[in-house]
């Protein structure tokens, strides 16, 4: 069996697993044992840039150690899992330390599941040297041709792309398109949300971008949220690069009044704490 028809015989039978709450526990070691001994082909795009700013949004239930609605005073508690996550994530695997940012507030919500008398923190955070990431996108499945919040023209990073496929001869040309249209589909999976092992495809590719791609000199992947149409770009980024290059800019508690369904954006969240004024890692509210 030729290379190309390998790649397609695998891509084949793994996209079963693009259904939703296809991958269970069993299933995620089954995919992995194939992965990582059988089918161990990546490719995707890369090129430089510099990421200004984004957003988190943090659930004060989820982090506090009493899992109450309290005011959050530790700025730790608006970073990674200090220990690793615990469940696997859209580009985690379970045990990693994965920094998630958005560029569109409603977008978190939806991801994260809020419902209505949450109360949440939302954190900005801004670069703080000049630092150009070595980012990998996600952008085959992106509707739109530019984001203004992150400043990328999707039109010119699908030209580059097609530039970049060029340069390949023929075979390997075909291989690398069937791929990345591939690992597109994985991020964009509707996945079951009580079931994280559903995103374990996803997963499993970010930790190989991260560590594989490159020589592992990826820092940063973009990818579509799927809670919100893939309208909006979410970040996940390495947890040592967000340390050293990003500094708290501002925090908003807010208080959920009326949660963003999954065919409408709107809410209503009412303000209730606001500071810019941070100290020993301690917020000043």
């Amino acid at each position: 069996m030729k290379e190309n028809q390998q790649l397609e015989y695998y891509i084949s039978n793994l996209r079963k697993y693009l259904d939703k709450n296809s991958i269970n526990e069993n299933k995620a070691k089954q995919i992995e044992f194939i992965l990582l001994n059988q089918f161990r082909f990546i490719s995707n795009l890369t090129f430089k840039k510099k990421i200004d700013s984004f957003s988190r949004v943090t659930i004060n239930k989820r982090v506090n150690d009493d899992k109450s609605e309290k005011t959050i005073d530790e700025i730790k508690k608006l970073k990674y899992p200090p220990d690793g996550a615990k469940t696997n994530g859209r580009a985690n695997l379970i045990g990693e330390k994965i920094l998630y940012g958005t560029d569109n507030i409603i977008s978190a919500l939806k991801e994260a599941r809020v419902d209505n008398n949450d109360t949440i923190t939302v954190s900005t955070w801004k670069l703080k040297n000049e630092r150009m990431l070595t980012i990998s996108p996600i952008f085959k499945n992106f509707p739109f041709i530019y984001n203004e919040a992150f400043n990328l023209n999707f039109f010119e990073l699908r030209q580059e792309y097609i530039k970049k496929l060029n340069e390949k001869d023929s075979e390997i040309k075909k291989n690398i398109d069937l791929f990345v249209c591939f690992l597109s589909d994985c991020f964009s999976k509707d996945v079951d949300a009580n079931n994280h092992f559903d995103y374990f495809l996803s997963s499993f590719y970010a930790n190989r971008i991260f560590n594989f791609l490159q020589n592992g000199e990826i820092e940063c992947i973009l990818f579509p949220s799927v809670q919100d149409d893939l309208l909006a770009i979410n970040i996940a980024m390495k947890y040592d690069v967000f340390d050293d290059n990003y500094e708290l800019d501002k925090v908003e508690e807010k208080k959920v009044i009326l949660k963003p369904n999954d065919t409408d954006s709107y809410c209503e969240l009412a303000p209730t704490k606001y500071s810019k004024s941070f100290s020993n890692q301690i917020i000043n509210w």
